[in-house]
């Protein structure tokens, strides 16, 4: 008997949200001159250096002789000294400038006020002084003291005029690739020391230090690293500090670009590179170069230079007329300078010298006697000229729009409207810090009524709308007028706030963070894709307060970080766009208003504007679909299908949502798979001899479900005064029930026209809604519906080997029968979609128990059992403020069973990185300043349970810190506890380098100390027997240790060092050993390592993981596409096996969002989602069973939101009804008794409910086992 199934089938898109790959994007092509020039070619590494002539510098307190205190020497000279001081509380330091007698300076001499942070906040004042220059140079001592220990910055602008210059050694900078940033004072001044401090991504901070001028570090995340390089010096013997804020993306690889395959057509070459299998969109960039017409001994010359945004095809189009016009001969064409960019940072991904594309046979066009729009754009459909626009009544008509558009973190719009007139539009999206192309985006989503527009841009603004006008189709391009884009205050080539005062404003929480597109490097590798042809439509100013050194600043926190003249955020000389039109220099203005200190508004001087005019402009929508003007062809949208071949069709629905000027000009049609073609609209309102008059139904827009149920008629739905003018329910033209009947299955086609000229429009959305007629040989009962009646019948027709229950059909009676009914049922029923796309891809699940509320901050790093007199709880470190209950305290927390408790107040400052139990008491470990303000107990200490100790251990080098502890017996010294890091020294010992070990009360060395050229650190230790006696293993990054060669990991028996093999290394890049846990898979106990490499013992190993098994290394698998943080052994209920745990998305082509289970043979996804960093793991029973604890920086994992801890639970066998420990025919029997009776065993989706959702779910984990 049939029964009715509706499905729903959408053109791919979503209506909330721009659809990159669906948008107009512009084939952009610039002159030969814009290559000679320079002005698209990647700029210079010194375009791309940060240059600073102030020091920004953390200020932590240190307890002595009863005072928090802390001091820096500073030089001064003949020249004012200016400092801000930035405490993490106000009024919580005092501070002194002491003379080179040790005499308090002459107060007389300093002059002393409070500033905001600027823009940023203005509730907020920060202390500042002034001190008069000095008759000679000479070293004073700036002192900070506290009654409590506070930790915060200094801002200091002092000493000589000596600048620090800072700058990337590679123009890429990718993840997981070294990346290098080499510094130099200038003005005779030695550079002594380099350090940095750096801040990733998921805001965990870590710390380099070199001896030379370059620092080096390898990002292991994807995204904006903020880098402050602090160097120090001397010039003539007094000393200097310098620092420089660096915001550096780290991109994601790229697929590499080869060979291009050449495609032509009557007018154009399409280059179509090596397919990227990323899912994202970069900007693709090449110089054409050729030969000129019988000159094949001379060189070549350029053609054109060539961009778009492109998806994973990666195609660049060059127009065939840039070939005739430059004379060139086609056969000698080759791509220079190919670069491919980060679509959001501008990051390079790749750059290729040349590649040889040459073009035989190749028919050309006639040469142009100049440029046309269409060679430096392409077309988005009609060609986009004078004379495709009205010649009247347009100019005041509606949708032609002034679009006023502010700048980066603005909480209101800058602009005073009354000094604009005509049709105005304020662009309002406040408070964010977005990418250009983000940004540009946002703009094009809120031109969306507009059928044209100019802008005039503050900051930021001025630079999205370039890129929007650059890279995109819209508005902006049917506009016409005087200046197109007008902008004010734009840092078109960077500023030195995108780092320092983000960095700030996320110290004190407030203002929007970081944006790598406005730093200087960022700037310049965005401005070197803008054309000349896009820069001639914009006309811009510049603005600062007043030139000169001294007290003219609109603020001076900012004034100290910026060069003169500046507005408080933008120099002037960073306001330069070459090649636009520069409208003069306005002095008196700051950037905001209420900079000034006091506030200074801007000058009442409006900034000159004329309204610009133009045809349609609106291309905003989810998945535009140009509609061709005065055209039969229109668009064909296809709409994809894909139910069961038996299933027909009983009804269909089409809704369409269509930005168009004109409806009247609208023909819609709708084709089956089978060739049915129906019409929907023939332009509405025609014919009519009143309303809406001749040409059709004038107004805007269709927004309608089309139904035979409806009960109006679409043809005569024109309703005046409305938007949109064809809206609701509405009947098709011609029937939907001409396809009544057919098969469902296949392409549809959704076609759209425009048959009349001057109005343009895009098809935004399309949704086919199928009612199906199916015979459906499961209903057993014959009464039309499906129900556990029709299971029960067929299960007991299955077996008495009824034939009804032959459902394969092949005679027999067998699982094929089984698989066919369950099959079938998953077909049928609508609702169950979701559910079976959802079901269990892992048996185990998991619980919030322990991440609601859990941790806010950064994230948890380390997880450890200990009793400290309380019970045995479970203790968690890392990097967070507060936890969950409501308790304070900050690093460290102990669960007690129903909430995360502090541990004392806690530990201050910095991180924690480990903790573990030794002699009884607690130890954690890190980079804090304190715990619980005990004295001596920086980045090391203990917890008896009551009180945090001092173990008395000084790191004395900057920036030295702990990465993990573990409790050793090397059968000679009895048990110590054995301490990894980055540290050099310990209580200045110089011996205790990375790797110490501690009795209880001394430290001592162990074998030596560790060496290499990469940054060194023992990042874990690990103690395991496999079978030649218990050994320490260390791992992390070095090149020796002991005084021999060991890369990155060695093993120590109590006495010596030694090597494994050739331990582990990259074919490129940094490699490090992160983690490493012992496990006997069956075939003896071995060593897993997990971390970053993809050599072992000099061989090709699966990525990123390796075993050792005590004389050779093995791969496991294909390995993972990122870091393995730790390695865990778990039991969830089929034995134990190991699990992974990292920040990967894929083993092989296995999707895995980082937790793997070992299966033997491969890795299995035991998470489908992360939203970020994964970093630690521990077994422990929770009250729900032993489970594995997962801790990070992610706020929900495989959909379960969980604030930076969550436990996977064992596995549970739901379908085993019986409990026997196996699935048959009982179970099933048990479940559809259960089922009959409503009991709870049986709802298996858990919504309180007893229907097919629930025989779905329980088919689909019955199919697919227990453990």
């Amino acid at each position: 008997m049939p029964i009715k199934s509706t499905i729903a089938a959408l053109l791919v898109c979503t209506t909330s949200a721009i659809a990159q790959h669906q948008l107009p994007i512009k084939q952009v092509a610039a002159p030969p001159s814009d290559i000679l020039n320079g002005r698209v070619q990647l700029p210079e590494l010194s375009k791309l250096a940060e240059r600073s002539t102030s020091a920004l510098l953390p200020v932590k307190l240190e307890f002595n002789q009863g005072v928090w205190s802390w001091s820096i020497p500073i030089t001064l000279t003949d020249r004012p000294a200016r400092i801000v001081l930035f405490p993490e509380s106000p009024n919580a330091w005092s501070h002194q400038l002491i003379a080179p007698n040790t005499r308090l300076i002459d107060q007389s001499r300093i002059e002393q006020g409070t500033s905001p942070l600027a823009w940023i906040n203005q509730d907020r004042m920060f202390e500042h002084m002034t001190i008069q220059p000095t008759q000679a140079p000479a070293e004073y001592t700036l002192s900070i003291t506290s009654d409590h220990e506070a930790a915060g910055y200094i801002l200091l602008d002092h000493g000589p005029e000596v600048e620090l210059t800072s700058q990337p050694t590679t123009r890429s900078t990718l993840q997981n690739h070294p990346i290098s940033i080499k510094s130099s004072f200038n003005n005779n001044t030695t550079l002594t020391n380099l350090q940095a401090e750096i801040r990733s991504p998921s805001g965990f901070v870590f710390n380099e230090q070199s001896s030379t001028d370059t620092i080096t570090f390898v990002p292991e995340e994807a995204g904006p690293y903020n880098i402050r390089i602090i160097a120090t010096g001397t010039q003539n013997q007094l000393p200097i500090v310098r620092t420089t804020q660096h915001l550096i993306d780290a991109a994601p690889e790229a697929m590499p670009l080869k060979q291009p395959t050449l495609v032509a057509d009557d007018s154009a070459i399409r280059f179509q590179f090596t397919p990227d299998n990323a899912n994202r969109h970069t900007i693709l960039a090449a110089e054409v170069w050729a030969l000129e017409w019988g000159m094949h001994d001379d060189q070549p010359i350029p053609v054109a230079w060539i961009s778009s945004i492109v998806d994973n095809t990666r195609t660049l189009t060059l127009d065939k007329r840039w070939i005739t016009q430059a004379q060139v001969d086609p056969s000698t064409i080759e791509l220079r300078n190919i670069r491919l960019h980060d679509i959001d940072t501008f990051v390079p991904l790749e750059i290729i010298d040349r590649i040889q594309t040459p073009i035989a046979n190749l028919k050309l066009p006639e040469s142009p006697t100049t440029t046309n729009e269409t060679m430096l754009t392409g077309s988005p459909g009609p060609t986009i000229n004078s004379q495709h626009l009205p010649t009247a009544g347009v100019t005041n008509g509606p949708g032609h729009r002034l679009m006023l558009v502010h700048g980066y973190c603005t909480d209101a719009t800058p602009f005073t409207i009354s000094h604009f007139s005509g049709d105005i539009a304020l662009f309002e999206d406040f408070e964010q810090s977005r990418s250009h192309n983000t940004f540009a985006l946002e703009m094009l989503n809120q031109a969306a009524p507009m059928k044209s527009f100019g802008v005039v841009g503050h900051s930021q603004g001025g630079m999205a709308a370039l890129h929007l006008y650059t890279y995109y189709w819209s508005g902006l391009d049917w506009a016409r007028g005087n200046r197109l884009i007008q902008s004010v205050g734009a840092p078109y080539q960077g500023t030195a706030l995108a780092g320092n005062a983000a960095i700030l404003g996320d110290i004190f929480g407030f203002g929007c963070g970081e944006n790598p597109n406005m730093t200087y490097s960022g700037a310049a590798n965005w401005l070197s894709l803008i054309p000349t042809w896009a820069r001639d439509d914009v006309y811009y100013y510049t603005t600062s307060f007043e030139d000169g050194f001294g007290f003219d600043y609109c603020n001076i926190i900012t004034d100290i970080l910026l060069s003169d003249p500046d507005d408080g955020v933008i120099e002037r000389s960073a306001g330069q766009l070459p090649g636009a039109n520069n409208m003069g220099h306005l002095e008196g203005w700051c950037h905001t208003a209420d900079m000034r200190d006091p506030g200074q508004r801007p000058s009442d001087e409006p900034i000159h504007t004329n309204h610009l005019s133009g045809n349609f402009g609106n291309l905003i929508g989810a998945c535009p679909r140009f509609i061709p003007d005065d055209s039969t062809i229109g668009v064909s949208l296809p709409i994809s299908v894909d139910v069961a071949p038996n299933e027909s069709i009983a009804s269909v629905e089409l809704a369409l949502n269509i930005a168009h000027d004109w409806v009247g000009d609208l023909v819609v049609t709708l084709e089956s798979p089978n060739g049915t073609t129906i019409t929907i609209l023939d332009r509405p309102g025609i014919p009519s001899s009143g309303f809406p008059g001749p040409f059709g139904c004038g107004g805007q827009g269709v927004d309608a479900t089309f139904t035979d149920s409806a009960s109006s008629p679409a043809e005569t739905a024109c309703t005046p005064n409305q938007f949109p003018i064809i809206a609701g329910d509405l009947i098709p033209l011609m029937p939907m029930s001409a396809f009544t009947g057919e098969h469902a299955a296949g392409q549809w086609i959704v076609k759209v026209s425009d048959e009349s000229s001057y109005d343009f429009g895009i098809v935004l959305d399309a949704c086919l809604t199928i009612t199906t007629n199916i015979d459906c040989a499961p209903d057993l009962t014959g009464e039309g519906d499906l129900n556990f009646l029709d299971v029960s019948a067929f299960l007991s027709a299955f077996a008495n080997q009824e034939p009804i229950a032959d459902f394969a059909p092949d005679n027999n009676f067998n699982f094929l029968d089984e698989d066919t009914m369950k099959i079938t049922l998953n077909r049928l029923i609508v609702a169950s979609t979701l559910a079976a796309a959802a079901a269990m891809t892992h048996a185990q699940e998991y619980s919030n128990t322990l991440g609601d509320p859990g941790f806010t901050g950064s994230y948890v790093a380390g997880l450890s059992v200990h009793d400290d007199g309380s019970g045995e709880s479970l203790f968690a470190v890392g990097s967070f403020n507060i936890f969950g209950g409501g308790s304070s305290g900050s690093q460290i927390a102990r669960w007690d069973g129903s909430m995360w408790q502090p541990v004392g107040s806690g530990l201050t400052g910095g991180y924690t990185n480990a903790v573990t139990e030794f002699q009884d008491d607690l130890i954690a470990a890190g980079y804090f300043d304190s715990a619980s303000g005990v004295a001596g107990s920086a980045k090391l200490a203990r917890w008896d349970g009551t009180n945090w100790n001092s173990m008395d251990a000084q790191s004395e080098i900057f920036l030295n810190s702990f990465w993990d502890l573990e409790v050793y017996d090397d059968g000679i010294t009895g048990e110590q506890l054995y301490i990894a890091g980055n540290y050099g020294d310990l209580n200045g010992n110089l011996a205790l380098d990375h790797i110490a070990k501690w009795d209880g009360t001394n430290y001592s060395a162990v074998g030596g100390t560790i060496g290499g050229a990469v940054p060194l650190i023992v990042l874990d230790l690990h103690q395991a027997d496999l079978g030649g006696g218990n050994l320490l293993y260390a791992g992390g990054r070095f090149l020796t240790i002991g005084g021999g060669a060991a890369l990155n990991i060695a093993q120590w028996d109590g006495t010596s060092w030694s090597a494994m093999d050739l331990g582990v290394s990259r074919t490129s890049g940094f490699a490090q050993v992160l983690h490493m846990t012992n496990w006997d898979d069956g075939s003896g106990e071995a060593l897993y390592v997990g971390g970053r490499f993809n050599l072992a013992g000099g061989s090709t190993v699966s990525t990123n993981i390796a075993k050792w098994d005590g004389m050779s290394w093995s791969s496991m698998g294909d390995g993972f596409n990122g870091d393995v943080q730790e390695l865990v052994t778990f039991d969830d209920g089929s034995g134990e096996t190991l699990y992974a745990l990292g920040n990967f998305t894929e083993s092989g082509a296995t999707p895995i969002a980082g937790v793997a289970k070992w299966n033997g043979s491969s890795w299995e996804a035991m998470s489908d989602s992360v939203d970020g960093s994964i970093f630690t793991g521990i077994v422990y029973d929770t009250g729900e069973g032993e489970s594995l604890i997962i801790g990070g920086g992610f706020g929900e994992l495989d959909g379960v939101a969980t604030n930076r801890v969550v436990a996977l639970l064992p596995a549970a066998c739901a379908p085993d009804l019986t409990g026997e420990g196996d699935l048959n025919f009982l179970d099933v029997l048990a479940f559809l008794t259960a089922f009959g009776n409503q009991d709870p065993v049986a709802d298996f989706i858990a919504d309180g409910n007893y229907n097919f959702l629930d025989v779905s779910e329980f088919l689909a984990r019955f199919a697919a086992g227990c453990p």
